[in-house]
């Protein structure tokens, strides 16, 4: 695997999806943000989101971002070395449909990674796309009250590979916007070091349009 990544690093290439190459920037653990869109959707971020949320659109979870953890924090990096390219960006819309999403995500997280862009989208394109979506999240039609535990019962019932420790629920008051999966710098599911869960005892999901 070490020689693999050199080799990629060294050509600049970008593995195929579901090919990851372990990252060798200086963190502890890293965060996949899985961003809830119709919950995105329902704040001012929408306007300036026309591929999430403009008409037509109907997504359900989307990637948010791939965060490293060091320190117990999570740190903004110094612009270093060229970003995204069209062809990149074209290809991480498929799971993060906002060019300046992905963008933004370059300069504030990419480029603590300490590869390239296309191998850190590889990265977060093949982690988001390895994980299973629970049947009833997929595209519910109506509202979904549940329980913060009942999130992840589900969702770890989807994915066998997570336990409980290494995926977060995120919400806005009651309202659920999206989970943290926590991985090593290869992409194994590790127990969270920042504190997973933000939500109250009952959890609203917003239903995809």
């Amino acid at each position: 695997m070490a020689g693999m990544c050199l080799a990629l690093l060294c050509a600049g290439q970008s593995p195929r999806d579901g090919a990851r190459v372990p990252l060798p920037g200086r963190f502890d653990q890293l965060v996949l943000a899985m961003l809830w869109a119709p919950e995105f959707c329902a704040t001012p971020a929408a306007v300036d989101n026309p591929l999430i949320c403009g008409p037509g659109q109907a997504w359900s979870f989307i990637a948010g971002g791939l965060w490293q953890v060091r320190d117990r924090s999570i740190p903004r990096c110094a612009p270093a070395g060229p970003g995204p390219d069209r062809e990149l960006i074209a290809q991480t819309a498929a799971v993060m449909p906002s060019y300046r999403m992905i963008r933004e995500e370059w300069l504030a997280h990419g480029t603590c990674a300490g590869v390239p862009a296309p191998v850190y989208f590889g990265f977060l394109r093949s982690s988001f796309r390895d994980l299973r979506i629970p049947e009833e999240l997929r595209k519910p039609r109506y509202p979904i009250t549940t329980s913060v535990e009942e999130l992840k019962r589900r969702f770890i019932g989807a994915n066998p590979a997570l336990a409980a420790g290494s995926v977060g629920v995120r919400c806005d008051g009651v309202n659920f916007t999206g989970l943290r999966i926590c991985l090593d710098r290869g992409g194994r599911p590790v127990p969270c070091a920042l504190a997973p869960d933000n939500c109250g005892e009952r959890v609203r999901v917003r239903p995809v349009r």
